[in-house]
C-alpha cells in the first residue's frame, strides 16, 4: 500500500541517517535518528539494503603492482572490492621486489633514522658504501629535518616498536597466503645469520641488537656465537674469516618477485584486472574528489577510490592532488650468482657484517643473491662497474670454495646480473598507510627495504580501514604535517 511504500521509505531514510551519523561519529544523532525503528524492521531493512546493488560504491584504482599494490588487490578482493591494478611495467613485481634481498624478517625490521644509523652513514660515506649524489641534496632538506629528528631517542624506540608489531604482523599474513595461495617463491623458514669479520663491530652490533630486543619487547636477547657454531647453522660459512655471528631463528626469507607475480595470478582468478604497460600520468577528479587515473593514452579509468602504491612515484602522483608525501628514493643493488648443484651450498639467510658494509647474502633456490648498499640518488637505473664488484668481492670472501668451483671471480659484469632498486623510505622508517586529506585518495607506500616483511600486513590494515575500520594512527600521512612536528 502507498502507507507501506512511504514507511518503508521513512525508515530506509532514518537508516541511511543512522549510517551517516556513525560514520561521523556521531552515535547520540544515530540513536536519534533509528529510535523508531523496531528491531525487527531494522533487521528487515538492513537485510535489505545489503541486497540492492550499490553501483560503484566498492571499486578501487591501485597504481602500482609491486608488493604493496598486489597485497592490497589481494586483501579487497577477498572483501569483495571490484579492483583494478594500473602499472607502467610488464608485470607484477618488476620494480623494487624484482631482484631484492628477499626477506620477510621482522628481527631486522628497525627505523633507518637512529643514531647507530647516523653513524653507518657518516662511515659509509668515507668508505663508499653509502653514497650520495649532490644534485640531489636540495630536495633531501624537508626530508633530512624529519629524518634527524625521528633519530632522537625516544621517537627512534617508539617508531621501533610500532614497527616491530607492523612485521610481525605481516609475517603471520604473508606465511598464511603462501600456505592458503599455495604459492612457491623458494621460501625458507629456518632463520637469519649476520656474521663478522672483526670482533669490535661485532661487539658494537650485539649491543644494538641487545637493545633492540628490549625496546620492541622482545621475549629473548639475540643469541651470540662463535665461529664455530655460525658454521654448525650455516655449514658453508666454514670458509670464510669470520669471528661470530648473531642467529635469528624465527625469520624467513624467499623470492620476492615470484611472490609478487604469483599472488598477481590469484588475485586475476578472483576477478582483480590488470591493465600493465600503463603508465598513468595523472589523477582524475570530480569535482573535489579522486575519482580515477588518466594513462599515457589519455584512456581514463575510473573508480570510487584510488589507492596510490607507487612506491618512489607515489609523492608526484599525490602531488596532484595537493597532497605532501615524504618519501624519498634510496638507491640499493644486487647480484645474482649460479651455486653448484652439488655439494656443500648455503642454506640459510646470511648477513655479511664487514666493518664498511651490511650485505644480505639469501640462498634462492639454486642461485645466491648478493644485495645491499646505500645510495641516495635520483631514479636512475645506471649502475656504477664497482658497486656489483664490491658486492662479487663479498662472495669470494664469504664462500671461497665455492666461488673457485663456480668461477665466480672470472664472471663478466654481464653475467653477474646485477641490478637496481629504488626503496621508497620515508624519514621516521615508517610506511604510509590509510586515507589522506583528499576524498576518495588513499596511500599504501614508503616501506622503504621492508617491502616483502610489511606488504600483507600493511595492505590488511588498508583495507580494513577503507571498509570503515579504524587507522593505524603511527602510519598516517597526517604525522607530517609541520604542525605536529615538536608533538607527533
Amino acid at each position: 500500500t502507498d502507507d507501506t511504500k512511504e514507511g518503508s521509505r521513512r525508515h530506509r531514510k532514518q537508516l541511511i541517517m543512522a549510517r551517516v551519523a556513525l560514520a561521523a561519529g556521531g552515535t547520540v544523532g544515530a540513536l536519534y535518528a533509528v529510535h523508531k525503528i523496531s528491531e525487527k524492521q531494522e533487521a528487515s531493512m538492513l537485510e535489505r539494503t545489503r541486497a540492492e546493488p550499490r553501483i560503484g560504491e566498492k571499486s578501487v584504482v591501485i597504481v602500482g603492482a609491486g608488493l604493496e599494490g598486489i597485497a592490497s588487490a589481494y586483501y579487497l578482493m577477498k572483501r569483495g572490492w571490484a579492483v583494478t591494478v594500473v602499472d607502467a611495467a610488464s608485470g607484477a613485481g618488476m620494480g623494487t621486489s624484482y631482484a631484492n634481498a628477499g626477506l620477510l624478517c621482522k628481527a631486522k625490521a628497525s627505523p633507518i633514522s637512529s643514531m647507530s644509523a647516523l653513524e653507518r652513514i657518516v662511515r659509509g660515506y668515507f668508505s663508499g658504501t653509502f653514497k650520495v649524489q649532490t644534485v640531489q641534496v636540495p630536495g633531501l632538506t624537508s626530508w633530512g629535518i624529519w629524518f634527524l629528528r625521528s633519530c632522537l631517542p625516544d621517537r627512534y624506540n617508539r617508531h621501533a616498536r610500532e614497527l616491530y608489531s607492523l612485521a610481525s604482523l605481516s609475517q603471520a599474513n604473508a606465511g598464511m597466503i603462501i600456505d592458503t595461495e599455495h604459492i612457491k617463491c623458494d621460501l625458507q623458514r629456518n632463520g637469519l645469520l649476520e656474521v663478522f669479520r672483526d670482533k669490535g663491530v661485532m661487539a658494537a652490533a650485539v649491543l644494538r641488537a641487545e637493545e633492540h630486543s628490549r625496546v620492541v619487547g622482545k621475549d629473548s636477547l639475540p643469541r651470540v656465537l662463535t665461529p664455530a657454531e655460525c658454521a654448525t647453522i650455516e655449514p658453508a660459512t666454514a670458509d670464510g674469516s669470520i669471528v661470530g655471528g648473531i642467529f635469528m631463528p624465527d625469520e624467513w626469507f624467499g623470492d620476492a618477485h615470484k611472490f609478487a607475480r604469483q599472488l598477481a595470478d590469484v588475485c586475476k582468478q578472483g576477478g582483480v584486472k590488470f591493465a600493465y604497460n600503463t603508465p598513468v600520468t595523472s589523477l582524475l577528479f570530480d569535482g573535489e574528489k579522486v575519482s580515477g587515473v588518466v594513462t599515457a593514452t589519455g584512456d581514463t579509468i575510473t573508480a570510487e577510490h584510488v589507492v596510490l602504491a607507487a612506491a618512489c612515484r607515489t609523492p608526484s602522483l599525490a602531488a596532484q592532488a595537493g597532497v605532501e608525501v615524504p618519501i624519498f628514493p634510496i638507491k640499493g643493488y644486487s647480484i645474482t650468482l649460479d651455486m653448484p648443484a652439488r655439494g656443500v651450498v648455503p642454506h640459510t639467510c646470511v648477513i655479511d657484517n664487514a666493518a664498511d658494509s651490511h650485505v644480505y647474502v639469501t640462498p634462492l633456490g639454486g642461485r645466491l643473491r648478493l644485495a645491499g648498499m646505500v645510495e641516495i640518488a635520483a631514479l636512475d637505473s645506471g649502475i656504477e662497474p664497482e658497486t656489483p664488484e664490491h658486492l662479487r668481492g663479498i662472495a669470494l670472501a664469504l664462500y671461497p670454495k665455492m666461488a673457485a668451483q663456480k668461477g665466480w671471480a672470472t664472471l663478466t659484469p654481464s653475467e653477474l646480473r646485477a641490478w637496481c632498486g629504488f626503496r621508497p623510505a620515508t624519514p621516521d622508517g615508517l610506511p604510509i598507510v590509510g586515507r589522506t586529506p583528499v576524498r576518495g585518495l588513499w596511500i599504501n607506500a614508503g616501506h622503504g627495504t621492508l617491502g616483502w616483511t610489511l606488504c600483507a600486513g600493511t595492505a590488511e590494515l588498508l583495507a580494513g580501514e577503507m571498509e570503515g575500520g579504524q587507522p593505524r594512527t603511527a602510519l598516517r600521512l597526517a604525522r607530517f604535517a609541520w604542525a605536529n612536528f615538536l608533538f607527533v
